[in-house]
């Protein structure tokens, strides 16, 4: 196996359930087949280590069920581990997918509306939503998880943005 054939997608977080799941944290932009995944490899002592996958949940977490791992205990030993999984199951994302958001009204949770996204600006990590609040542009990191939905048709995005992350933008 050659380390260039995986891409990193996440790390494990801390034991969901005392049966040995455990979430993923996902650090990748790209969208990952998890329901085809039978194994994902670990970094285990700076080394590519190959994990098989007994379950695996995508509804709203990722929850992961590794083989042989029956309780928060052994569960324990793989959090925080980086995760890679074989390029064949990465759908890479089209940029001008990203793009064609642009001129949607951006609805934050707690916050409310927020504006119409102006831009995305390409950052390292992160791209990230222009939004124009007023005079005002706020940032907002473009990641799957605080994406809620988008409605092409109302042409809105739902969004579930960092507690008080809005709000920095807009003082002074």
């Amino acid at each position: 196996m050659n380390p260039e054939d995986f891409v990193e997608i996440g790390y494990f977080q801390k034991p969901h359930s005392y049966k040995g799941q455990i979430p993923i944290f996902v650090t990748s932009p790209h969208e990952v087949l998890y329901g085809k995944l039978k194994f994902i490899m670990l970094e285990i002592n700076g080394m590519l280590t190959p994990f098989f996958i007994e379950k695996i949940d995508v509804k709203g977490k990722i929850l992961v069920k590794l083989e042989n791992c029956n309780s928060d205990v052994e569960a324990k030993k793989y959090q925080s581990k980086k995760i890679f999984v074989p390029k064949e199951f990465i759908v890479e994302s089209d940029e001008t997918e990203i793009d064609s958001l642009i001129g949607y009204t951006l609805i934050d949770k707690s916050f409310g509306e927020v504006g119409k996204i102006e831009r995305i600006e390409e950052m390292p990590g992160n791209d990230m939503f222009v939004v124009k609040k007023g005079e005002k542009e706020v940032l907002l990191p473009i990641v799957e998880d605080l994406i809620i939905e988008i409605d092409d048709e109302l042409k809105t995005i739902s969004y579930q943005a960092p507690e008080g992350l809005i709000e920095i933008y807009l003082e002074s």
